[in-house]
């Protein structure tokens, strides 16, 4: 966590260049030159280099200058963690201003699936999409990435989530068990979309971009599958299934890296 913090604070004041000579130092055994692993076996290729560690220690993302790939994968879930936690107080409160929202919660009868279905649909569709990496000669390899980076990462988010639903034991707002925190639906819509939001950052590249107007509107596209998480979580509150930090303290993301 303190590494990481470090990254994030030296790479958002704009000094990526020494953030990336003190990672080096730091943690010499994880130098990476960005490029994509193909000498590596498909199946172990994501945990060379120990890339399932990245929403945790940025490196990759700092030796790149890429700040909106921080701010996202690890900056703004650690703030939602912290924040979960601290505004519980304001829970009741919340689930009341939330449940008088008419327009959420279209899908309520149906247990709120039809959208985490429609979320994981995108995030499948997005392993399909072009690639900065893939050079014309890697094609099939960089999907065999992203699908294994995608399952993954579900798989991890929702495996963490009914683990911590016993160990946090807090009863839901409609009273029908105690296994409101975290939300399964949550964690697994945001992992989705964690993993679509990398993909259209490998597509656009917005840190490669010159242009500041440009780079703020691809960087503006790189985040808004999150939207579809976010309303996913509203529809959990509003259907009282959840309070609303139930919903946001695991802001899971993929564990790897499709390079």
């Amino acid at each position: 966590m303190l590494i990481a913090g470090s990254v994030i604070g030296t790479a958002t004041s704009g000094l990526a260049q020494s953030s990336q000579d003190m990672l080096r130092q730091l943690l010499p055994q994880l130098a990476d030159d960005g490029k994509y692993k193909r000498d590596d076996p498909w199946w172990s290729r994501n945990f060379q280099g120990f890339d399932f560690l990245e929403p945790l220690i940025p490196r990759v993302a700092a030796s790149r200058g890429d700040v909106g790939n921080i701010v996202l994968d690890s900056g703004v879930p650690y703030s939602l963690l912290t924040t979960a936690f601290a505004a519980r107080s304001t829970d009741q409160a919340t689930l009341t201003g939330i449940g008088r929202w008419g327009w959420v919660g279209i899908d309520e009868r149906q247990d709120n699936w039809p959208v985490l279905a429609g979320l994981f649909a995108l995030a499948g569709a997005g392993v399909f999409l072009p690639s900065t990496q893939d050079g014309g000669q890697y094609f099939g390899d960089v999907k065999i990435d992203r699908a294994m980076v995608l399952v993954l990462g579900v798989a991890t988010a929702y495996g963490t989530t009914e683990s911590l639903k016993y160990v946090l034991d807090r009863r839901r707002p409609n009273g029908e068990d105690s296994l409101s925190r975290p939300s399964g639906h949550a964690t697994g819509g945001f992992a989705a979309m964690a993993f679509l939001s990398n993909v259209l950052r490998d597509a656009l590249a917005p840190e490669k971009e010159p242009d500041l107007g440009v780079r703020i509107l691809k960087e503006a596209t790189t985040a808004l599958p999150y939207l579809g998480a976010s309303y996913l979580a509203l529809e959990r509150v509003h259907g009282k299934e959840h309070f609303l930090t139930d919903t946001t303290p695991f802001w899971a993301v993929p564990l790897a890296r499709s390079r």
